[in-house]
């Protein structure tokens, strides 16, 4: 069954999550967790039925260097979600691993406002 889930992104830059293969990452916000902070979060479009996998998402600060937060130069623009604004000034820029069977169809994803 198709539908969106939502999971919480932690923000010490690499994030391992147990996504549907073939999920889409829709969104990228942030919104007040349930401990009361504000924390980045993102959404994908998944089917519920596939089979789960560990997907890499990544947070990079502005200037900061890509190799340095994944260990590898591998990150390309289309594993680029969006960007989130946190009130406290920081911007981070939002990247996801393939989930398999099929590229991101970027028309999808949108950025956070």
């Amino acid at each position: 069954m198709k539908t969106i889930w939502k999971y919480v992104i932690d923000a010490l830059f690499t994030t391992v999550l147990q996504v549907p293969i073939g999920a889409k990452p829709l969104y990228v916000g942030k919104q007040i967790s349930d401990r009361q902070c504000e924390m980045p979060y993102i959404w994908f479009l998944v089917d519920s039925e596939a089979k789960k996998v560990d997907t890499k998402i990544w947070i990079v600060d502005t200037g900061q260097s890509i190799e340095r937060i994944t260990q590898c130069g591998s990150i390309t623009h289309e594993m680029y979600v969006g960007t989130v604004q946190m009130r406290n000034g920081l911007v981070w820029h939002v990247f996801a691993e393939d989930t398999g069977n099929s590229r991101f169809d970027r028309s999808y994803a949108r950025q956070s406002d």
